[in-house]
């Protein structure tokens, strides 16, 4: 790939993402975060790419990314990343971490609008 910016990159990853074609994406996402790792744009593709790995049906590797997201200093996308942390320790099956991540969501976010189904989560799941 050429020599692009961090912003150029993101954008390159965008679309992909948007044409569906998602492996183009993540690949283009994790060249992003490895080239520009403190760029805000690699934030950004942490988040998105753990999502996206989320719908990949690979929940391991989005906690990675979903984690990453959440270790920088942007907050701005930390209401989702938890969000989507919780639902990828769903599909896990790791019932107790889920329980730990969304309430982990809800105390950080109580008017989140990922609220009702954090609550309905927690009543579900078996208590600790």
């Amino acid at each position: 790939m050429p020599e692009f910016t961090a912003a150029e990159l993101f954008r390159v990853a965008t679309e992909a993402r948007a044409q569906g074609r998602r492996m183009d994406a993540e690949q283009t996402y994790r060249e992003l975060a490895a080239r520009f790792p403190a760029s805000p744009e690699a934030n950004v593709a942490h988040a998105v790419m753990g999502r996206l790995l989320l719908d990949l049906s690979r929940p391991a590797e989005a906690l990675v990314e979903l984690d990453a997201a959440l270790a920088s200093p942007d907050t701005s996308l930390r209401e989702d990343a938890l969000a989507n942390r919780a639902l990828a320790f769903d599909a896990l099956g790791d019932l107790p971490s889920a329980r730990t991540a969304w309430a982990r969501l809800l105390t950080e976010f109580p008017n989140s609008i990922h609220g009702k189904r954090a609550r309905e989560r927690l009543e579900a799941l078996p208590a600790p």
